[in-house]
């Protein structure tokens, strides 16, 4: 334990102290907060102006302190870590101000018991144009003084930020608001739940077409299950663009009949009752679909549902038995069997496709229709950025304007990221823009991204784990970073 210990205080060190890029890779519980808190404090105490160490006027260190603070910019993935990773970088920051000598800082719990801190602040003085911990101290009281400057945020309201800065070319109007972080669910609903009563009255109220397609859906849901996927729709706008494709390839019917079939003959020698059980479940099943029975496409998706802890490769209590009669069937097979949603997606298509063809094609009208309208709809209709709209418009600001996007780059010395592993593709694109060099001027941004993978919690907002490993394995190509990128681990948690 204490090798595991040693070496990630080393790694922790490497990742603070580096002039790189760089990646950290940190398992629950190793100290994120820690090393983002204390890298966002390396990067303020080691920066290019030199006044704010040097000016003997207050009001030129106060200038300086402004334009350091201004040049970071930490996004986080809620308010609460956000206010965390604030409230820790003022105590380090207070922790300077109140000791007029190295030695007294040194001295002082809890400074004395973290080593990094205080390798940070030595460092810190050694580079300081005069060497000086008095005048390094009256720099750093300047940053303290002005530390509601430096943003710590979550990406939302970063983008928000960057929006309110250039309205003009963003072409956001006078009178919207921007949704704010603290609205609580209900009001967040009731927005959803406004966008989708002017669609109704706006669009569908108006529209032949639109009328037409809806009376053919209505005949199988009702309108309150429309209004309740038009809420998911909107907030997870994936949905939309998934919907589509759910009808197209090729009918596996008889692939699934055929998996199935296999499937039975390999329980036929298994005699636990659970798993006797089932297999009859599917072998009547297999009469139905013999003899034409559309329903039995919908019973099988009940099948999935019910048995998705206990029949499937992934399930986790999945009988040794039932795991090698599976594991025992070609792969054509054995992929239908692999987890409860991909059976219960073919399933589901092919019912869909027997009993609901029309009704489908024309719901996917209606989804097409109401994704193309809702993402700026927010702002035209009700006068309000939502989330997904701060987003979206800062990534178009930022390609449709170079001038908008060389001005935010030169603003930024630095761009650290918390959780980067519920990062989106929308997100990523967001940072890729402002990340790096660009053919236009040599300003490098450095990127911070600290994150854990197995962590990812947010694929229902879109959070996809392979977009974010290809936007690591494309960083030097995409980003064309000046200096080197670097990886670092941590991998021992505290909390055991």
């Amino acid at each position: 334990m204490m090798t595991n210990l040693l070496s990630d205080r080393e790694e922790r060190r490497s990742a603070v102290l580096t002039p790189h890029h760089a990646f950290v890779w940190a398992s629950a519980g190793t100290g994120k907060t820690h090393t983002l808190t204390l890298r966002a404090l390396y990067l303020l105490l080691h920066n290019q102006e030199r006044s704010l160490y040097t000016a003997n006027r207050r009001e030129e260190r106060l200038a300086a302190a402004t334009r350091v603070l201004q040049s970071i910019a930490l996004t986080t993935f809620t308010r609460k870590a956000s206010a965390e990773m604030k409230t820790r970088l003022y105590e380090y920051l207070d922790a300077i101000v109140s000791n007029p000598t190295w030695e007294a800082l040194a001295n002082t719990p809890p400074a004395h018991k973290d080593r990094l801190f205080l390798e940070i602040v030595d460092s810190a003085v050694a580079h300081s144009p005069l060497k000086n911990y008095e005048r390094f101290r009256l720099g750093v009281e300047a940053l303290a003084e002005r530390a509601s400057e430096l943003q710590i945020s979550t990406i939302h309201s970063f983008a928000a930020s960057i929006l309110r800065r250039h309205p003009l070319q963003a072409e956001i109007p006078p009178n919207v608001r921007f949704a704010r972080e603290e609205e609580d669910e209900d009001e967040v609903q009731s927005v959803t739940g406004q966008l989708i009563q002017r669609w109704w009255e706006s669009r569908a109220g108006r529209d032949p077409e639109l009328q037409q397609h809806l009376s053919v859906v209505l005949r199988v849901v009702s309108i309150s299950q429309i209004r309740t996927w038009f809420a998911w729709i909107q907030n997870c706008p994936w949905i939309g663009e998934e919907t589509a494709s759910i009808l197209n390839g090729e009918d596996c019917e008889v692939q699934f009949r055929d998996a199935l079939s296999a499937l039975v003959k390999e329980l036929r020698g298994v005699s636990y009752p659970k798993i006797s059980h089932r297999r009859q479940q599917l072998e009547a099943a297999l009469k139905l679909i013999q003899n034409d029975d559309i329903d039995v496409w919908r019973r099988l998706c009940e099948f999935a549902t019910e048995n998705e802890d206990y029949f499937f490769l992934t399930s986790s209590g999945l009988p040794q038995a039932l795991r090698n009669s599976i594991n025992a069937l070609p792969e054509i097979y054995r992929q239908y069997f692999q987890d409860a949603s991909f059976f219960h997606f073919q399933a589901a298509r092919l019912y869909l496709r027997k009993a609901h063809a029309e009704a489908w094609r024309s719901w996917c009208h209606l989804v097409d229709d109401f994704a193309r309208w809702a993402p700026t709809a927010a702002m035209k209709e009700l006068g309000l950025v939502t989330f997904d709209d701060m987003i979206r418009l800062a990534n178009q600001l930022l390609r449709s304007s170079p001038e908008v996007r060389r001005q935010e780059r030169l603003r930024l010395r630095a761009l650290l990221v918390d959780e980067f592993q519920d990062t989106d593709p929308h997100q990523l694109e967001l940072l890729g823009m402002l990340l790096g060099t660009s053919p236009d001027d040599n300003h490098d941004v450095l990127g911070f991204f600290v994150g854990d993978p197995k962590q990812s919690i947010y694929r229902f907002r879109g959070a996809d784990v392979a977009s974010i490993g290809r936007f690591r394995q494309q960083y030097n190509e995409r980003i064309r970073p000046r200096t080197p990128v670097q990886e670092f681990q941590l991998v021992t948690s505290f909390r055991s």
